[in-house]
């Protein structure tokens, strides 16, 4: 996380202070006692002193530490409740970066300072940039960070405010927030219900990431907020790793559902539908997901969805999940639904979503095509009819969620308000599994941008203002990624990168397009031969074994080998005609809209 650039008074006070703190690390004992708030203070800076330093601060539930202008937090994974209290953040509330021990608070603080004075007439937008391995905590300093930008506007008085003095104690300065700053906060759980999922190293896994734009009046009030969300993982919809879950909200409903509700939607447990039990994980340890579905439906409440409209929403989820347990197979070359029980899924699911059982089989079943301006219909087989249901599933659920998002979006957002943002950037941490396919490809490569971002603003453009200022300065050296990204993400001495390949297979169809893209790669920047050990290109890493489907990276954070498997299809996931057509015929206005 960033906080503001020094001037250069700022860094020869930084310099003395660094100074002081090498004499004390050199005292007697001074090494094994002292640990630093800020890492540039140490005079060893190996990555042993540096993780000895963390380290040592951890063990003393100190879990923020300085880099300069970052901060570092780790995880604690328990409850630190005195760290986060109003009464602290009365305490950083108005103070100076560095007065007072790292902390979130801090940051926050700094970055509402700066918006408010740091651009005279005009606002000093401000942004702040949480990025992290999964599981490392980025979701709740979100939270936290928003939670202290919602009380400090309260605390900041405006022309007509009385004189009162700040006190976290009293209850007319540390009011209760005022309904706009609660709809605000009240965001968090409600994405998090819906965009968030236990995974292998996170029980709160944010499989999406969103940038929030946190919007301010000329007065330092907050007057609404702006949330783009991108990169929602669609395959979790329809299948898990073992031990993971799909989207809470899947559980909540199914654990939280009144006897109404059940019966109306004909909801059982989450052992009963095919896009929850292949995981075999079902419950999250200290969660009860039937109380969080009363969170879930107080924040929509508090955000204006109305009951009625909440009931539309749940029965999407429970389409979502029928449609899982829909089974098809052949018959005399013909796909039809197989058992009683697809029979009457294909019932419950069309009455779900509004449209009549005849539109919902052909829709599954076959296939239009136009050719020669005549209508061919063509039948499909049971792996592509299962294709169209998964694709269906995961169009319906994509779609909810981006309407969840502007909803929030209509009933928070103020733009013709807003005079200023603080900006809050949360996605995904680089990720690294056993498996690793074009969800992590994508993650991965976010988080590549987001460290040569860092590299030019925190090495490249900070070592150059002190060159220009002339202080004396060690150069210090970097990894430079951006080789990598032009790997990823463009050509490479003129021979087209991994996302251009992907692109150019697109005609190919299933895992013939998946060997052709991979057999590019290795042509363009893997080994020579195989008794060379070692690839073209630096960055690329050509597997030893199973090499027709994989292909590696030596990322930023470490190497990943990809399964190339589905990558194609992915690259090219667009809900064809027949699903169109179909949502189209929905009776529900609100489902075609």
């Amino acid at each position: 996380m960033r906080r503001g650039g020094g001037t250069r008074k700022e860094r020869l006070l930084r310099a003395k202070l660094k100074k002081k703190m090498q004499d004390e690390e050199n005292a007697p004992n001074g090494a094994a006692s002292v640990t630093f708030e800020d890492i540039l203070q140490m005079s060893d800076l190996s990555e042993q002193s540096l993780l000895e330093n963390l380290r040592r601060r951890y063990e003393h539930e100190l879990i923020y530490t300085y880099v300069g202008s970052i901060l570092i937090a780790i995880n604690p994974y328990k409850q630190l409740d005195s760290a986060y209290s109003e009464r602290k953040m009365t305490e950083y509330y108005g103070k100076a970066m560095g007065m007072l021990p790292p902390h979130v608070f801090a940051l926050a603080d700094h970055a509402y300072t700066q918006l408010i004075q740091g651009g005279a007439l005009d606002p000093a937008n401000q942004s702040i940039i949480i990025s992290g391995e999964s599981g490392s905590g980025k979701t709740e300093t979100t939270k936290i960070i928003m939670q202290y930008l919602a009380r400090a506007t309260s605390y900041r008085k405006t022309p007509q405010d009385a004189e009162e003095p700040l006190d976290a104690t009293s209850g007319t300065v540390s009011r209760a927030l005022g309904k706009l700053e609660e709809r605000v906060l009240e965001s968090n759980p409600l994405l998090e219900s819906f965009g968030n999922a236990k995974t292998l190293r996170n029980d709160n896994s944010s499989r999406f990431g969103k940038f929030i734009e946190i919007q301010f009046d000329h007065h330092g009030k907050i007057v609404g907020a702006q949330i783009l969300n991108f990169l929602l993982e669609k395959t979790r919809i329809v299948s898990q790793s073992l031990g993971e879950r799909n989207y809470h909200i899947f559980y909540q409903l199914l654990a939280g559902a009144d006897n109404t509700l059940r019966e109306r939607l004909q909801l059982q447990t989450p052992y009963d539908y095919e896009y929850l039990r292949k995981s075999e994980c079902f419950n999250i340890h200290s969660c009860d997901d039937a109380k969080e579905f009363a969170t879930t439906k107080h924040c929509m409440t508090t955000i204006g969805i109305t009951e009625e409209r909440q009931g539309l929403v749940f029965e999407l989820l429970a389409a979502v999940l029928h449609l899982g347990n829909l089974q098809f197979g052949m018959e005399n070359d013909t796909c039809v639904a197989v058992g009683d029980d697809s029979a009457n899924g294909i019932k419950l699911v069309a009455s779900l979503l509004k449209v009549s059982e005849d539109a919902l089989m052909q829709a599954l079943l076959t296939r239009q095509l136009y050719v020669g301006g005549k209508v061919i219909v063509q039948q499909q087989n049971s792996e592509q009819v299962r294709d169209k249901r998964d694709a269906l599933a995961k169009s319906i659920y994509s779609s909810l969620f981006l309407w969840l998002v502007s909803e929030l979006n209509r009933t928070i957002s103020r733009t013709q308000d807003k005079w200023g943002f603080i900006g809050v950037l949360d996605i995904y941490g680089f990720e690294k599994f056993e498996w690793n396919t074009f969800e992590q490809l994508c993650i991965n490569y976010a988080n590549e941008k987001l460290q040569r971002h860092f590299n030019q603003h925190m090495l490249e453009v900070e070592q150059n203002d002190y060159a220009k200022e002339g202080i004396d300065w060690k150069h210090i050296d970097f990894e430079d990624n951006q080789e990598c990204l032009d790997l990823i993400e463009s050509k490479v001495n003129g021979k087209p990168g991994i996302f251009i390949s992907l692109d150019d297979n697109w005609r190919l169809k299933g895992e013939e397009a998946n060997k052709k893209f991979v057999s590019n790669l290795h042509s363009c920047f893997g080994r020579v031969s195989s008794a060379h050990s070692s690839s073209k290109n630096k960055w690329y890493v050509h597997p030893k074994v199973d090499a027709d489907l994989h292909f590696g990276i030596r990322h930023y954070a470490g190497e990943v080998i990809y399964d190339a498997s589905g990558f194609n299809d992915k690259n090219n996931e667009t809900l064809n005609d027949d699903m169109k057509e179909l949502i189209r015929q929905s009776k529900s206005d609100w489902l075609r809209g």
